[in-house]
């Protein structure tokens, strides 16, 4: 513990330092004033008049968000290139470069292996053996990724805790308070049964989310919630649903991510999913779903009818639009945008049932947008096209490409290289045209699909949210290096590193919204006195550092002016922010062969204390203490699901995971001030597997324990020591 403190100290005395020093440093074009966007996408309702007190209502909730531009530095590398023989590179002492590894160094610059120290558990921990030992660090790209998931996934759980699982109680309970006192208004027969199908619906929910349910529900539908209940309690991966009209996954309800660190989360992350994925069917292949969509006019007449009600509902769907994305379904806003034009917020509630009523609003709402993310099944009725959900999963673009790019039956293991050769990556490309297409010779036609969805997003698209702004930062990892450049950078293993680290980074991503995102479907030289070691080098990636400074000030921004973001975690975010501007600015001055200033060096040799800052900051547990980085279990290791494979005939399907294992060490031959230096640093390790289970952390901590994990990656082998020996 004395060496955290010591490491933690001497960070904070350079980063003052630093930042009094380095503040003025210009690396780009003038800064813009940050500007107001509007918030979210417009939805398309080309058969809806908007009436100007729904327009009202829906101003009166919306925050703006603020807009932050991308400032990449205009500079022109000019690193000489260099050859690596490894007499002519200073070694740090006790370094043993075996025979592999030193073939590795001359022909590609670097390699990559498990730490000599397996307690490292932490990315921090290689970085902070480099400051005890002396030996100069490569910081990579990595850090600054990890870091900000680290922040994402702790502000993301505690906001869910202490404010979004309140108002979901209270929502819940309103919904069935109110839905209860129309019972006596109707005098309808089929508009009465809608009312009861709808308190079954939330009374489901209320048992789900663990709270008293307040209204008794109708004989007629105790059956239904009693088998929906346990459909749920079960987690069958597809049955028929007690409540809507086609099968369900409820594997799904399964807490992962950081919803199994407490009760409370595991209730949040329940009920959400129940709301999300429950779907009140609008589309049918011969149609429409007419009891389906009249139910969901009964939860939107019952909703707008009580504007605390749409409060409540909107002061949880609007925050988290804008941590991952708005719903790829239909709800509230869409529903009511419709309702307040055909029937009128005040109408009796018999006029549901007013034919005339009912086609305008069905001829209206075939206007409305379809889902860009549809499951490919043939064998599971799930519901496809259009449908209302309450609180309905969010559209997120990797899963779009993901489910345009797979092919029921034909090809069903879809891989993260899949979606990285969409979003640019020529290696990834290459790679899985050589392994699939003597198989799926259709392959390059299912991966153009992917390609034009990505060809579509715009710049202003990538800026709109977190979500598509963390997934733009990690497209910056698919370029490649020219002319310039450190030469290591140009070899063809960096590219697959750089994809090992976005692919490590996106697993981050998918573990941090798994609740929120809707999912796809388918079927050797002298040895260096002291004096003469040099801190280190950073990876100098300027654009990602310049994506990933504008996504962590449009962040602190933009949580500010929602009134998320406490005074303690603020700082640290503005912490954050400084430790992005430090990285680009050195990046920028190694890309140009100028001198580091002394802070400069020593923030590259402290930079250990500052990610086990970082790491203890955005560790903070409910209770106000914080989680030691000795406990048990107490890893970066993360899993999570990202693509369903739907049980048909040919097998009983199953999940595909992504996942991220414990660190590993980096060694890279740099050139500092004329001389060429190894480096060591720290990376993330990617894995990816089918299993027959949605697997939790935990689990997964479990397989790495005990050697239960899969095997790396045929193209890891190239760049993973670790992988060449079978581990």
């Amino acid at each position: 513990m004395q060496k955290s403190t010591r490491t933690i100290f001497a960070y904070g005395m350079v980063f003052a330092l630093l930042f009094s020093s380095c503040s003025g440093i210009g690396i780009g074009k003038k800064t813009q004033e940050p500007t107001k966007e509007e918030s979210g996408e417009s939805v398309d309702n080309k058969g809806a008049t908007e009436t100007e007190e729904f327009k009202q209502l829906l101003a009166s909730m919306k925050k703006e968000n603020i807009a932050v531009p991308l400032e990449v530095p205009q500079i022109t590398p000019k690193i000489a290139p260099y050859s690596v023989l490894l007499e002519n590179v200073q070694i740090p002492e006790k370094i043993k470069i075996g025979s592999h590894e030193a073939q590795l160094l001359e022909t590609q610059y670097f390699f990559i292996k498990q730490p000599s120290e397996h307690s490292n558990r932490y990315l921090f921990h290689t970085y902070d053996t480099n400051m005890y030992s002396n030996r100069p660090s490569f910081v990579t790209t990595d850090v600054a990724l990890h870091t900000f998931h680290l922040f994402y996934d702790n502000f993301v759980r505690k906001t869910e805790e202490a404010q979004f699982l309140p108002q979901l109680e209270k929502f819940t309970v309103g919904m069935l308070k109110a839905l209860e006192s129309k019972r006596g208004e109707i005098n309808d027969e089929e508009v009465k049964d809608l009312l009861e199908h709808s308190i079954a619906y939330f009374s489901v929910a209320a048992h789900v989310l663990g709270i008293k349910n307040p209204v008794k529900v109708d004989e007629t539908y105790m059956d239904r919630v009693q088998k929906e209940i346990q459909n749920i309690e079960e987690g069958i991966f597809f049955g028929e649903s007690g409540i809507v009209h086609n099968e369900v996954d409820f594997s799904q309800f399964k807490p992962r991510g950081h919803y199994t660190k407490n009760e409370n989360l595991q209730r949040y992350f329940r009920e959400m999913m129940y709301y999300g994925l429950l779907p009140l069917r609008y589309d049918t292949e011969g149609g429409i779903d007419r009891e389906m969509t009249l139910m969901a006019l009964v939860m939107t007449k019952t909703v707008f009818a009580d504007s605390d009600l749409f409060g409540l509902w909107e002061d949880i769907y609007e925050p988290t639009a804008f941590l991952v994305g708005d719903s790829d379904d239909l709800g509230f806003e869409d529903y009511g945008r419709l309702y307040f034009n055909i029937y009128g917020k005040d109408s009796p509630w018999d006029d549901l049932n007013d034919k005339e009523k009912f086609d305008q609003f069905v001829e209206a709402a075939n206007q409305l947008k379809s889902p860009g993310i549809t499951p490919k099944v043939t064998e599971v009725d799930v519901a496809k096209g259009r449908n209302f959900r309450v609180m309905g999963q969010r559209y997120i673009l990797d899963s779009e490409i993901i489910q345009k790019i797979a092919e029921p039956l034909k090809y069903w293991y879809i891989s993260g290289l899949d979606l990285f050769a969409a979003l640019g990556s020529k290696e990834a490309e290459k790679y899985q045209k050589e392994m699939i297409t003597p198989e799926t010779p259709e392959y390059e036609t299912y991966l153009k699909r992917g390609k034009d969805v990505a060809q579509t997003v715009t710049e202003k698209d990538w800026m709109k949210n977190i979500y598509y702004g963390w997934l733009w930062t990690l497209q910056g990892l698919t370029k490649g290096y020219g002319e310039g450049w450190p030469s290591f950078m140009q070899k063809e293993a960096w590219a697959w590193k750089d994809l090992n680290t976005a692919l490590c980074s996106w697993a981050e991503l998918r573990h941090d919204t798994i609740l929120y995102a809707k999912q796809s479907m388918a079927e050797m030289g002298g040895m260096m006195k002291d004096e003469e070691i040099p801190a280190g080098y950073v990876e100098p990636n300027i654009e990602l550092y310049a994506k990933l400074l504008r996504l962590t000030k449009y962040t602190r921004l933009n949580l500010e002016n929602r009134g998320l973001l406490d005074e303690k975690l603020k700082t640290s975010v503005e912490d954050m922010e400084k430790f992005m501007e430090t990285l680009l600015a050195i990046s920028v001055k190694e890309l140009q062969e100028e001198p580091l200033s002394k802070e400069e060096n020593e923030f590259i040799r402290t930079i250990g204390g500052l990610l086990e800052k970082f790491q203890i900051d955005f560790s903070e547990k409910e209770d106000g203490t914080y989680r030691l980085m000795s406990e048990e279990n107490s890893t970066m290791a993360l899993i999570s699901d990202y693509h369903t494979v739907a049980p048909n005939s040919e097998g009983p399907g199953g999940v595909i995971e992504a996942a991220v294992g414990l660190p590993h060490e980096i060694y890279v031959v740099v050139p500092i001030n004329g001389k060429l230096y190894l480096t060591i640093g720290s990376v993330m390790r990617y894995y990816e597997f089918l299993s027959q289970e949605r697997l939790t952390d935990e689990q997964w901590i479990q397989m790495l324990k005990t050697s239960e994990a899969p095997k790396g990656l045929d193209w890891q082998k190239s760049i993973f020591v670790s992988v060449v020996n079978g581990e």
